[in-house]
């Protein structure tokens, strides 16, 4: 009988096997999103195993959202400058995210926020330097 599956007497040597039997072929988990599904037989108790296909990665070309993220959101406002409040209208988020999102502006994209009070008691205004 060719291409008879092989069979496995437990799940752990069945896991075992496949990954076996992968590395004699060469392929690198590092190189090749690799997946393989594990099935019992009820009748025998065996366990075999079967490649799963990768699933595929979108492209760069790939059509945006229909809305802008939240990140570009917020850079949009800082243009025109914005109190965190009204960005936390605007996002949804709280205020230790809306600062963390701020800080994050200049650590990952290097993007220069300034704030200042336009009055004593007013809200604190952010703005992109």
């Amino acid at each position: 009988m060719a291409n008879q599956p092989k069979t496995y007497s437990s799940r752990s040597n069945c896991i075992a096997g496949a990954r076996n039997d992968l590395a004699k072929t060469g392929i690198e988990r590092a190189e090749v999103d690799v997946h393989f599904t594990l099935a019992k037989d009820e009748t025998t108790g065996t366990w075999s195993w079967a490649l799963v296909p990768p699933t595929p990665t979108p492209t760069a070309a790939a059509p945006m959202r229909g809305e802008p993220g939240k990140t570009a959101v917020l850079i949009a406002m800082l243009k025109e400058g914005a109190t965190v409040s009204q960005i936390m209208a605007k996002t949804g988020w709280l205020p230790h995210t809306t600062r963390a999102a701020l800080t994050m502006l200049k650590k990952h994209r290097g993007i220069t926020v300034t704030s200042a009070k336009p009055e004593k008691g007013a809200e604190r205004v952010y703005q992109i330097a």
